[in-house]
């Protein structure tokens, strides 16, 4: 990350490298049923557009509000707060409204947080008067132009290199915890046991010489051998060593019973 971009960074942090793990990305999804919706969106003025955006964010934000948590804290999404990326994967570029508040704020000599308001919303721009006479819900600076920018190949790759798709990355460093951080308050949902109990506490401290708390997300057989499978998966406490024991619990296993219990060895990493 930048220097610049640093500067929004909560919390501490040593240096300018930030690991993320992107676990069994999918490279082969069908989503002929999104894309047929999406086409309606690719020949349409700026009040359309807005309209479709807002409400997929709107959409998302009612799934959110389903899974509140008091130690969650308001996890909503909102453009106008930078907390929503616009962007496009064949391209190669992405971008939040920061990136545009910066832009005018300088220009016009406006904060940067004011001009965020004015980026999504009630808000109209007229060019020829350089001036803001007009409120038109849904016409707003942010996607105003949009569109029109892909028109030629050379288009394309200027905006790749104007609208890096690292933006998305960035908004990743700046609003997801790190584990430490998370696993807090995610530990009620990761483990079903004792919230005081030791495994409880080693997932809550990521405690690396705990004991081992995996997650098991999905296991592939191997090709060519018999018996043998790839796990993949996330450590939440302890540590995965060749040659250790470990106990798999299955989706139907009960405490205290051996059903849809295995025991099996780490035979590599």
């Amino acid at each position: 990350m930048t220097d610049a971009a640093l500067k929004n960074l909560k919390g501490e942090h040593k240096g300018n490298k930030h690991l993320i793990n992107l676990i069994d990305s999918p490279r082969h999804v069908d989503v002929s049923y999104e894309v047929s919706s999406d086409l309606h969106i690719t020949d349409v003025d700026g009040e359309e557009a807005y309209q479709k955006f807002q409400w997929v964010i709107e959409s998302v934000n009612g799934i959110i509000s389903k899974h509140e948590h008091p130690l969650l804290g308001d996890v909503m999404v909102y453009a106008k707060k930078g907390l929503v990326a616009f962007s496009t994967g064949i391209h190669g570029w992405a971008f939040t409204l920061n990136h545009f508040a910066k832009l005018y704020a300088f220009k016009f000599d406006i904060d940067e947080t004011k001009m965020m308001e004015m980026l999504w919303g009630d808000n109209f721009y007229d060019p020829k008067r350089m001036s803001r006479p007009l409120r038109i819900p849904g016409l707003n600076l942010a996607n105003v132009g949009l569109f029109s920018m892909f028109t030629s190949p050379l288009d394309r790759l200027l905006t790749c290199k104007w609208l890096p798709a690292v933006n998305l990355l960035a908004m990743m460093i700046l609003h997801l915890p790190s584990p430490c951080t998370a696993q807090i308050y995610r530990v009620e949902n990761l483990y079903d046991g004792s919230s005081d109990d030791v495994y409880a506490n080693a997932i809550r401290n990521c405690d690396p010489n705990g004991p081992l708390m995996f997650y098991l997300s999905k296991v592939i057989p191997a090709s060519n051998e018999s018996g043998r499978f790839f796990a993949f998966g996330r450590v939440f406490s302890g540590k995965v060593s060749p040659g250790m024991k470990v106990r798999i619990m299955g989706p139907n296993f009960v405490p205290g019973e051996t059903r849809d219990l295995n025991v099996r060895s780490v035979q590599g990493l």
